[in-house]
């Protein structure tokens, strides 16, 4: 096979800089960097149909790219500044990513590389764009799941884009690869929006978003959420939903959320011994709160069932050895 290198430029900037990505699929030899380099100590780039760009050493061009190769410089796309906030720079991303082949190892790169530079660009439009094309279709055999995931938490680290991320999972299809890191994304700035809106998908016909949102309920931990949570634990709620939101106490880690599960308990009769025992089991081994909340709150709930009670005081006392 012949060498093929392939270097993929992204230019967008959002305080008058500029971001340059590379990425070579074959080792290129000292004298071919020296020579780039060379050639592009004298480059000056204006062009922003250049932006983004393919370099194919001996010109091999993979026939199932739908993306136009272009010889560009590295160091050369250094020199196209002051394009913030540019529209025509994102409809030129947009383009770029709506023509990539899933499963095409050069598309894939271009997709891996363009959507970590939105992410990290972390502004509304890029973002915009970044949500957009995760929430496409075509994802089968594409080898770029795995760094897309990654941007996905790097951009969810604020919940400035919760709207975006919601928007993304609602249309995504079920078997869309970033439904269970969109699912947590929602879950880590949750408010009571966001409890609603995942308990909504609890029941959902569609599995993967079913359980990527009961899960993501798991990493909840708000303490002033516990309310709000707690109110789904009724006989008019489905069982789904009932027990999302008792394992989401469970899993919070916090003294309102163990207290919470006491009150819980207290009501319920010997046949639901078990999940009584795997509940605290799960709250025990999250925080030192469980502890503290069943020593000083036990012995104030009057138990339907004493054997019940009994069980979490062993469990706690337990918890010592």
């Amino acid at each position: 096979m012949k060498k093929l290198t392939v270097i993929i430029f992204i230019v967008v900037v959002t305080t008058g800089a500029i971001g340059c990505l590379s990425m070579s699929s074959f080792p290129s030899t000292e004298a071919d960097t020296a020579q780039r380099t060379k050639q592009a100590n004298t480059t000056v780039l204006n062009d922003k149909d250049k932006i983004l760009v393919f370099e194919h050493v001996n010109k091999e061009e993979d026939a199932n790219s739908n993306v136009t190769p272009t010889t560009l410089d590295a160091p050369g796309a250094l020199q196209i500044a002051k394009v913030t906030n540019d529209e025509e720079v994102y409809l030129l991303i947009i383009e770029k990513l709506q023509a990539a082949v899933a499963g095409n190892e050069n598309d894939d790169r271009l997709v891996e590389y363009s959507l970590s530079l939105l992410a990290a660009v972390d502004s509304r439009r890029a973002s915009e764009v970044f949500f957009t094309f995760i929430g496409k279709e075509e994802w089968k055999d594409s080898s770029a799941i795995y760094i897309v995931n990654k941007s996905i938490s790097k951009l969810t680290r604020n919940g400035d884009y919760t709207a975006l991320v919601q928007q993304t999972f609602t249309q995504a299809n079920d078997d869309n690869p970033f439904v269970r890191e969109l699912s947590s994304a929602i879950a880590r700035h949750a408010t009571t929006e966001q409890v609603d809106y995942l308990i909504s998908f609890v029941d959902s016909p569609s599995k993967n978003k079913s359980m990527g949102a009961s899960q993501a309920m798991n990493s909840i931990h708000k303490e002033s959420l516990v309310p709000h949570i707690t109110s789904y634990i009724t006989s008019s709620s489905t069982k789904a939903v009932h027990n999302t939101a008792l394992n989401s106490l469970a899993n919070m880690g916090q003294y309102e959320a163990a207290s919470a599960l006491i009150t819980w308990s207290s009501k319920q009769p010997k046949e639901s011994f078990d999940q009584v025992e795997q509940l605290f089991t799960i709250a025990l081994s999250r925080s030192p709160s469980a502890k503290r909340a069943i020593e000083k709150e036990i012995n104030t709930q009057e138990f339907v069932n004493e054997n019940v009670k009994e069980l979490i005081i062993k469990m706690s006392n337990e918890g010592l050895d």
